[in-house]
């Protein structure tokens, strides 16, 4: 399986999940690598580039996946090129949606009604929306995905039925944006996904990643992408 992390703390976090569910995992610096690992985890470190760099690494990682499943690794506060990057995971992974969760309830981040919020808060009234290098405007995931991305985006409940997947599906939606406020949610999602027939990138903080290393099993049986 491959990671894509644009920070080296988010890589490093998430692959940790992995590692205590008894994989192995390493963080990769560059497109090019050797490594036995199960769990590759490539930092691009994309936060401080600009969007079209971003993409442009993001969618090198995607196009050499030789066929191993692809998770998408965000800031639980969305920061970085959220919408930018997401699409070029989806364009060059030939997946049909990716289903989208930030929410790291362990630490209080929670996605409500698609919005973002920290300790109840939404997120750009938060100390973190003063970053200088990346900014939070929005606490809306919709919001903040369209200022780099066109993908239609439909807002979720980790509850929602596989036929109203596959019916938003065929009415455009590309991006499934989850609300969650527990990890057992996350867990849902993940469940979700291998129940889908459409082919599924899953794309969260380390929150999602735990669920998903959890629930590894499940997730490494889904049709190949």
């Amino acid at each position: 399986m491959i990671i894509i992390s644009d920070d080296l703390t988010g890589a490093a976090d998430c692959g940790v999940k992995f590692v205590e569910e008894g994989l192995s995992a390493e963080v990769i610096l560059k497109t090019e690598y050797n490594t036995k690992a199960e769990v590759k985890i490539f930092c691009t470190e994309n936060r401080g580039k600009s969007l079209k760099e971003a993409k442009q690494v993001v969618s090198e990682v995607a196009q050499n996946n030789n066929g191993e499943r692809l998770f998408k690794k965000i800031d639980s506060t969305l920061r970085g090129h959220i919408g930018g990057e997401l699409e070029a995971v989806l364009e060059e992974s030939q997946a049909d949606i990716i289903f989208l969760c930030s929410a790291l309830p362990e630490q209080g981040r929670t996605i409500k009604k698609g919005i973002c919020f920290l300790k109840n808060q939404e997120i750009h009234k938060t100390v973190l929306a003063k970053d200088p290098l990346n900014p939070i405007i929005h606490s809306r995931i919709t919001d903040i995905i369209a200022r780099e991305s066109s993908l239609p985006v439909t807002e979720v409940s980790p509850g929602i039925c596989i036929e109203e997947i596959y019916e938003l599906y065929e009415k455009a939606t590309r991006i499934f944006s989850f609300d969650a406020m527990t990890s057992d949610e996350l867990s849902q999602i993940v469940k979700l996904a291998k129940r889908c027939t459409l082919k599924v990138i899953l794309a969260g903080s380390s929150g999602l990643g735990k669920a998903l290393a959890q629930d590894i099993k499940l997730y490494l049986s889904l049709i190949h992408i």
